[in-house]
């Protein structure tokens, strides 16, 4: 059984790269994970007249876990408000790795617009129209400019702390 969710380009893509089955692109996220909770959580029957998702352009196959209480055949539908969460917490984990891998480069004299460009090629995302390269500088940049005035603010504090 699967879900088709409604996602970015980039977004999509990165996914795809970081969990999909290489033979058919359909996602599984990791036992344990926050999607795979999400999934175990929220996933529902089917409401009555509820026609069956077909796949279109801009969305990603999941495969719905097995899980002990909630058999796949049965349970494979998401609302609306739980496929937005899903969505989020797929954002949130993107973000989390791009930090991750690139901010150790902060202190380095090194290109940003190279290291992103790089760290897309690396983790399947395109860039066809320039939209996802903008995009994840800009969550960088935000992420960084976040990180360097939370540090200013605890070092004040650690400051007022030993006077």
């Amino acid at each position: 059984m699967l879900i088709y969710l409604k996602l970015d380009q980039y977004l999509r893509q990165w996914c795809i790269h970081e969990y999909s089955n290489p033979v058919d692109n359909t996602v599984s996220f990791p036992r344990g994970s926050a999607e795979n909770n999400i999934l175990e959580l929220f996933l529902t029957t089917p409401p009555r007249g509820n026609e069956p998702e077909l796949p279109t352009d801009g969305t990603l196959a999941i495969n719905v876990p097995a899980f002990k209480a909630k058999p796949a055949p049965y349970y494979n539908y998401l609302s609306q408000s739980a496929r937005d969460l899903l969505r989020h917490t797929i954002y949130i984990r993107l973000k989390l790795q791009l930090w991750h891998d690139l901010h150790r480069f902060s202190n380095l004299d090194v290109e940003l617009s190279g290291l992103i460009y790089t760290w897309m090629e690396a983790h399947g995302i395109t860039n066809d129209d320039d939209r996802a390269f903008e995009t994840l500088r800009q969550m960088y940049y935000r992420q960084r400019k976040r990180y360097k005035t939370e540090s200013v603010k605890n070092a004040l504090k650690n400051c007022e702390k030993k006077s």
